[in-house]
């Protein structure tokens, strides 16, 4: 009888293997990997970083590259020392910085014979339909071109809170999001409702969610960011949904109302009421 040691490779090992192999990768470059120690887009990191994207490319691997770094690079062109707290002066060095970081994007890309793209993306082209359909399209239609697309992600801290909270809240219409294998941790806080918290990279948001009699939900209390002169300021929120109907196996409300609450009371910002709904459920 032969005995045969068979060596298996740790999740680290199968994660380089699975890059090594891959037709697209997908990067995500925070502002702390390219910025230096006095805050301004470092050329050594940035280097760095094209050269092993470009070697990728040129190997025959899509790649696109989904970077932040505008604000930071803004910040000499405006004679900032640091980076600012209030909403308005970090979109100010944002739009000065995006270019100058797209421009050394460029002439970095230029000198391995890869050409790159902007791509600017808001919530809508990532929530509607009709403009995710557009966004990947032509995304696709950049990499089958040997084009490197740079997502240009230039958020703050709050507003990465904000949309993940909105994620959070509108789940509600897609039941599948707020299962546990999405993510969704659960906490109870009484026979009535319970605590969902839900974290992306290095963003954390938690809502109540208050369930009626037979189970659904009825109510999501949370904190929002609100923007109150230029300020991100957490804001009391609240969400009601009723007309429960079930669509493909899942109760779902056909009613939604949203409000801030405020010191003058509730300050409802949206009715709406859905006529129709499908889900495609990934197979």
């Amino acid at each position: 009888m032969t005995t045969r040691t068979v060596e298996i490779p740790n999740e680290e090992v199968l994660e380089r293997q699975a890059l090594a192999t891959a037709k697209r990768i997908v990067v995500k470059v925070g502002s702390s990997s390219l910025t230096s120690i006095k805050g301004g887009i470092s050329e050594k990191s940035l280097t760095s970083l094209v050269n092993a994207l470009a070697d990728k490319r040129n190997a025959g691997t899509e790649i696109i590259l989904v970077s932040s770094g505008a604000i930071a690079a803004g910040l000499a062109p405006l004679g900032l020392a640091k980076r600012p707290k209030d909403l308005a002066t970090q979109q100010a060095a944002a739009s000065v910085g995006q270019g100058l970081l797209m421009a050394r994007y460029t002439q970095a890309f230029s000198a391995h014979g890869v050409t790159v793209s902007q791509v600017l993306l808001t919530a809508d082209d990532l929530m509607r339909r009709t403009q995710h359909t557009n966004a990947f399209r032509a995304l696709d239609r950049l990499l089958n071109l040997g084009v490197v697309p740079v997502v240009n992600e230039h958020g703050t801290p709050e507003l990465a809170a904000g949309e993940l909270m909105r994620y959070l809240a509108e789940t509600v219409m897609m039941p599948t999001a707020l299962l546990p294998s999405s993510g969704v941790q659960w906490s109870p806080v009484d026979d009535d409702s319970a605590r969902a918290t839900l974290t992306d990279r290095d963003t954390t948001v938690s809502a109540v969610f208050y369930f009626g009699p037979r189970g659904e939900i009825a109510r999501v209390n949370a904190q929002r960011y609100r923007d109150v002169d230029g300020t991100a300021v957490l804001t009391p929120w609240v969400g009601h949904f009723r007309d429960y109907r079930s669509i493909q196996g899942m109760m779902v409300p056909m009613y939604g109302e949203v409000a801030w609450i405020v010191r003058g009371g509730i300050m409802a910002y949206f009715r709406g009421r859905t006529t129709n709904i499908t889900f495609e459920l990934a197979a």
